[in-house]
Protein backbone atom coordinates (compact mmCIF):
# COMPACT_ATOMS: atom_id res chain seq x y z
CA UNK A 1 0.00 0.00 0.00
CA UNK A 2 1.27 3.39 -1.10
CA UNK A 3 1.42 6.44 1.72
CA UNK A 4 -0.19 8.24 0.13
CA UNK A 5 -3.04 5.74 -0.42
CA UNK A 6 -3.15 5.16 3.36
CA UNK A 7 -3.27 9.38 4.15
CA UNK A 8 -6.26 9.70 1.10
CA UNK A 9 -7.66 7.42 3.79
CA UNK A 10 -7.14 9.28 7.13
CA UNK A 11 -8.25 12.62 5.73
CA UNK A 12 -11.42 10.63 4.44
CA UNK A 13 -12.34 10.16 7.99
CA UNK A 14 -13.76 13.50 7.91
CA UNK A 15 -17.05 12.19 6.07
CA UNK A 16 -18.43 9.96 8.89
CA UNK A 17 -21.03 11.60 10.98
CA UNK A 18 -23.53 9.46 10.82
CA UNK A 19 -23.61 7.59 14.69
CA UNK A 20 -25.85 4.48 13.59
CA UNK A 21 -22.64 3.28 11.40
CA UNK A 22 -20.26 3.11 14.18
CA UNK A 23 -19.70 -0.44 13.46
CA UNK A 24 -18.16 -0.19 9.86
CA UNK A 25 -16.46 3.18 10.59
CA UNK A 26 -15.01 1.75 13.62
CA UNK A 27 -13.72 -1.65 11.24
CA UNK A 28 -12.73 0.83 8.72
CA UNK A 29 -10.64 2.82 11.55
CA UNK A 30 -9.01 -0.56 12.83
CA UNK A 31 -7.99 -1.12 9.33
CA UNK A 32 -6.58 2.44 8.56
CA UNK A 33 -4.58 2.21 11.86
CA UNK A 34 -3.14 -0.79 11.03
CA UNK A 35 -1.87 -0.15 7.83
CA UNK A 36 -0.23 3.45 9.48
CA UNK A 37 1.60 0.80 11.94
CA UNK A 38 2.73 -1.12 9.28
CA UNK A 39 3.67 1.72 7.60
CA UNK A 40 5.60 3.32 10.40
CA UNK A 41 7.48 0.06 11.22
CA UNK A 42 8.31 -0.06 7.94
CA UNK A 43 9.48 3.33 7.49
CA UNK A 44 11.73 2.63 10.64
CA UNK A 45 13.23 -0.37 9.35
CA UNK A 46 14.00 1.62 5.94
CA UNK A 47 15.66 4.13 7.90
CA UNK A 48 17.84 1.95 9.89
CA UNK A 49 19.10 0.27 6.32
CA UNK A 50 19.70 3.40 4.43
CA UNK A 51 21.66 4.07 8.03
CA UNK A 52 23.70 0.81 7.83
CA UNK A 53 24.45 1.23 4.56
CA UNK A 54 25.64 4.70 4.89
CA UNK A 55 22.87 6.25 2.58
CA UNK A 56 20.87 9.40 3.44
CA UNK A 57 17.83 8.47 5.20
CA UNK A 58 14.72 9.03 3.64
CA UNK A 59 11.87 11.34 5.67
CA UNK A 60 9.09 9.92 6.55
CA UNK A 61 7.41 12.63 8.23
CA UNK A 62 4.19 12.62 5.98
CA UNK A 63 3.46 9.20 7.71
CA UNK A 64 4.00 10.53 11.30
CA UNK A 65 1.74 13.37 10.18
CA UNK A 66 -1.09 11.06 9.36
CA UNK A 67 -0.69 8.91 12.46
CA UNK A 68 -1.24 12.29 14.37
CA UNK A 69 -3.91 13.58 12.40
CA UNK A 70 -6.11 10.12 12.10
CA UNK A 71 -5.52 9.20 15.84
CA UNK A 72 -8.20 11.05 17.20
CA UNK A 73 -10.62 9.58 14.52
CA UNK A 74 -9.52 5.97 15.80
CA UNK A 75 -10.27 7.00 19.44
CA UNK A 76 -13.78 8.58 18.50
CA UNK A 77 -15.18 5.55 16.72
CA UNK A 78 -13.24 2.33 18.24
CA UNK A 79 -14.54 3.37 21.26
CA UNK A 80 -18.34 4.83 20.20
CA UNK A 81 -17.79 0.71 18.99
CA UNK A 82 -17.08 -0.58 22.78
CA UNK A 83 -19.06 1.78 24.43
CA UNK A 84 -22.19 0.48 22.22
CA UNK A 85 -21.27 -2.82 22.03
CA UNK A 86 -21.21 -3.12 25.99
CA UNK A 87 -22.73 -0.21 27.86
CA UNK A 88 -25.59 -3.17 28.41
CA UNK A 89 -23.55 -5.35 30.49
CA UNK A 90 -22.15 -2.81 32.05
CA UNK A 91 -25.25 -0.94 33.39
CA UNK A 92 -27.04 -4.32 34.40
CA UNK A 93 -24.35 -7.70 35.01
CA UNK A 94 -22.50 -8.62 38.18
CA UNK A 95 -20.29 -6.08 39.10
CA UNK A 96 -18.23 -9.53 39.73
CA UNK A 97 -18.60 -10.47 36.06
CA UNK A 98 -17.84 -7.01 34.24
CA UNK A 99 -14.51 -7.14 32.17
CA UNK A 100 -14.06 -3.52 32.11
Amino acid sequence: MKVNDIASKVTSFTQYQDINSYEEVSQNAKEVWAKLTWATENAKMYNNREALTGNDETNYDNINLSVKEFEPFYNLWTTTDLWRKSHKSWLNDDFDKLDA
